[in-house]
């Protein structure tokens, strides 16, 4: 006889499951442990033990047999089943073997992985299984029961691959260090014409789970009139080692001859050095040889795109020197003139300083030789040869995505990949044997022109296009511009043109939409309508419309300009006046007074605080701002954040911002070192006006803490201190983000330094950091982000627009860094930087 144990709920009522009865444990004791240790799964509360169901179970063994009684009725709902019941495995294991590569998420969720289609969830086999963990437990049981490898369970599975596909193999190492698998078919030799194409090889990491890659050599197959893959080979990684190991067996595979008759024509090849390394590699294995780049050609497509990105980086080159930067690039890859080529080269680093580091890897012996013809040292057959991409593997490549599915286990995937193989092989032995092509050689069939069918009118909106508006039989033509066809100008005269075209298109449109408007009658259904409007139905005059354009733009743009440069001290002071002059409310501002047992509370007049004109998340979270400098709106700063006073304290405030850790304040001056070393003769023209002894001092100064005969000094003196004028401007190009110094001193001025580097990233806008002189110590200001990103800065140094010239950088204050709102230069202060010269005028110590 054994007691039936009573459900479990919670103590109090928490939420909505206060009252849900759970499955108790068999034991008391755990029972007590849940109710009081481990509590609800969902609060954490305290369980009550409910027990008052009064049901027992009978045992009676009677022989072999046991048969079991139920005494009484339960005073409870039926439970959850805990376990799946073997109905439940079955659809389960169904599901799994549909889609062996199922997630659990994707099972909760309905989706079939292979196929893409919606199917049942897994929730409706039995709820318990809406656990995510829950489901991957029985999910990883059931494979086990069926033999369905996990992820990763390589090693068991490889074997019987194998038997599958005998001949295949012809090298393994399955282990993690060091995996390598290499494979092909054992038919595809005889199909292969070393001679009249070269061979295509690429890497592809999507089709075999992460950490591991695909690498294919694919040929053209007169038979199959397409490439074809003829070797194959899973790595486990792209290393030098693993790339040699597959070209020479590949070579020794197919027997790959690469002098007499019939002798390889060569391999087509991105520009990976791993790559072209593990080629040259595996050939001087072969042959004994070191000529192995003349069987080497890289990719044109691959080259091309590096071309693209440069030329549309208009940081690196401008938009107006675009063709001539196209033409250089074309005559560095086609010529064959030793001086030609020097001289274009030369070029191209003069004109764009910054494409330096980028042609100089092109020209890297084992890269230029596949792609420049004045540096290649390829056979003169390979290079004249009609292929120059690797677009037949990427096609291949493209095919297999369309036939597996992406990022599969290895267990799964090579399967896939040989039945690939294997399919080709069939097709070939199905020409061979019957004569059946593989394709036949039918001219596509020619597109069908669409007819375009006439929608239904949406009465829903009003005839507000082009379309709609203007009458089909107004034609305008404007295919000639100012006597002269379009087509005869330049690309930049064209983009002229075309705004042009736009505006006198604009004009011709309103002009016949207002002389329409004039002679035809607008009719109105309703009179009604008119009369709740208000409205008069008159034709305007286009000098109207366009003194009403003009207004509204330049209303807007006070409004804007008012509100972004206002003084919170005026605004205080504009309402303070207005309390005054207000003490009664008009009777009309119903927004502005509340009602009080039928009467108008006068009282209570509304209030706008300075804070509600700077964006904040909320009220609650508004912090306490204090004044710190003239310059600063008292509204955006709350005070001075404490920096270490051993000498160095200029360079420890540029670390606790660019950082966030003072003590990084050596990173600080080893970057402005390397930068001031690399643009040594601009900062000479720029900011030491010709004067090299300026500049090694303050070279000098940047190696002093860092160098290994100084890095013991802990201070410095005064020799070495940050200057608020020359090292604030070498920071700010080094980091390439403005840096506002403000003097507390009040005959000097504050100073904003923009860099002359432009961001590299054009939707970059980088917020001012600053700089704060008090009594020759530098600190910084805490400022509250939110509200000094509409802070207006100190105004620029003036040198700025001279150094951006000498750099030829399209860069000024109304482009690049309008974003950031600042003070101009009156006229005097202009004049007595010229005089004092700017950077003695601006230094700060």
């Amino acid at each position: 006889m054994r007691k039936v144990n009573g459900p479990r709920k919670l103590k109090h009522n928490v939420h909505r499951f206060f009252a849900k009865q759970l499955r108790p444990p068999l034991d008391l004791e755990q029972i007590k442990k849940q109710c009081t240790v481990i509590g609800c799964m969902n609060c954490g509360g305290y369980l009550e033990h409910v027990d008052t169901c009064t049901v027992a179970a009978h045992y009676c063994f009677r022989g072999m047999k046991c048969t079991v009684e139920q005494i009484g009725t339960h005073n409870h709902a039926q439970y959850l089943s805990k376990h799946l019941s073997e109905e439940e495995k079955d659809m389960l294991a169904e599901r799994l073997r549909a889609d062996p590569t199922v997630t659990p998420k994707a099972a909760i969720r309905g989706n079939n992985r292979r196929t893409g289609e919606v199917v049942d969830s897994v929730i409706d086999i039995n709820p318990i299984l809406a656990t995510r963990d829950r489901t991957e437990y029985e999910l990883n049981k059931i494979r086990e029961e069926i033999d369905i490898p996990r992820r990763g369970e390589f090693l068991g599975e490889f074997g019987k691959i194998m038997n599958t596909y005998p001949d295949y193999f012809l090298h393994a190492q399955v282990v993690p260090s060091s995996f390598l698998i290499i494979y092909r078919s054992p038919t595809i030799n005889g199909y292969c014409r070393f001679q009249d194409f070269p061979a295509v090889t690429d890497v592809t990491y999507k089709a075999v789970e992460k950490g591991h890659y695909v690498f294919t050599t694919v040929i053209y197959v007169p038979e199959l009139k397409r490439h074809t893959v003829i070797f194959q080979a899973l790595l486990g990684g792209q290393k030098e080692e693993y790339f040699s190991q597959y070209f020479f067996a590949f070579f020794v595979d197919h027997k790959v001859r690469f002098d007499g008759t019939n002798s390889f024509l060569g391999m087509m090849l991105d520009f990976s050095m791993a790559q072209v390394n593990g080629f040259q590699q595996a050939y001087k294995r072969y042959t004994g040889k070191d000529d192995g780049m003349r069987y080497v050609k890289g990719c044109y497509m691959h080259w091309m795109q590096s071309v693209q990105r440069i030329n549309s980086n208009h940081n690196i080159i401008k938009p107006e020197e675009s063709v001539q930067f196209q033409k250089l690039v074309y005559v560095i890859r086609t010529t064959k003139d030793t001086d030609e080529f020097c001289r274009s080269c030369k070029e191209l680093v003069t004109r764009y300083k910054y494409t330096y580091k980028w042609i100089k890897w092109w020209l890297q012996p084992t890269i230029s030789s596949m792609i420049f013809q004045h540096c290649t040292s390829m056979n003169d057959t390979l290079q004249r040869h009609l292929y120059r991409t690797t677009n037949a593997v990427e096609s291949f490549h493209r095919d297999l995505y369309r036939n597996m599915v992406h990022r599969l286990p290895l267990s799964l995937a090579l399967p896939q990949l040989l039945n690939y193989i294997q399919s080709d092989v069939r097709i070939l032995a199905n020409y061979e044997e019957h004569a059946v092509p593989s394709a036949y050689n039918r001219v596509p069939r020619p597109k069908k022109k669409k007819t375009s069918s006439k929608k239904e009118v949406n009465d829903g909106r009003p005839p507000d296009i082009t379309k709609e508006l203007v009458d089909k039989n107004i034609v305008l033509d404007l295919s000639y511009f100012d006597g002269q066809k379009i087509q005869d100008h330049t690309p930049s005269e064209r983009k002229k043109i075309s705004r042009k075209k736009s505006i006198v298109s604009t004009k011709k449109l309103s002009e016949e939409i207002l002389t329409a408007s004039s002679h035809d009658s607008i009719g109105i259904a309703d009179e009604r309508t008119v009369h709740l409007l208000d409205m008069k139905v008159e034709p305007f005059d286009i000098e109207e419309l366009e003194r009403m354009t003009k207004e509204v733009e330049t209303g807007t743009e006070e409004v804007i300009q008012r509100i972004m440069c206002m003084d919170m001290k005026e605004v205080d002071q504009k309402e303070c006046k207005e309390e005054k002059n207000n003490d009664e409310v008009p009777e009309n501002t119903l927004d502005m007074m509340t009602k009080k047992n039928g009467r108008k509370n006068k009282k209570r007049k509304q209030h706008y605080n300075a804070e509600d004109l700077w964006p904040s998340s909320k009220r609650s979270n508004r912090r306490e701002t204090s004044f710190v400098h003239r310059d600063i709106p008292s509204e955006c700063s709350i005070g001075l954040k404490q920096i270490k006073a051993d000498g160095y304290c200029g360079f420890r405030a540029l670390a606790l911002q660019l950082y966030g850790d003072q003590d990084q304040y050596p990173k600080i001056k080893q970057t402005m070192l390397n930068h001031l070393l690399a643009n040594y003769e601009f900062y000479l023209n720029i900011l030491a006006k010709g004067n090299d002894d300026i500049l090694k001092n303050i070279v000098h100064k940047l190696e002093f803490g860092i160098t290994p005969e100084t890095i013991h000094h802990t201070s410095c003196s005064s020799n070495y201190w940050f200057n608020g004028a020359m090292d604030t401007q070498i920071a700010a190009d080094a980091y390439t983000t403005p840096i506002a110094v403000f003097d507390e001193r009040p005959l000097w001025k504050s100073f904003l330094f923009l860099p002359f580097t432009i961001p590299s990233d054009i939707n970059r806008q980088p917020q001012p950091i600053n700089m704060f002189l008090r009594s020759n110590h530098f600190t910084v200001v805490d400022l509250i982000p939110s509200r000094a990103r509409h802070m207006v800065w100190p105004a620029v140094t003036p040198y700025h627009e001279a150094g951006w010239g000498i750099l030829g950088l399209n860069a000024d204050y109304n482009t690049t860094w309008k974003y950031i709102h600042r003070k101009r230069l009156t006229q005097e202060e202009k004049q007595f930087l010229e005089i004092n010269d700017t950077v003695d005028a601006i230094d700060l110590v």
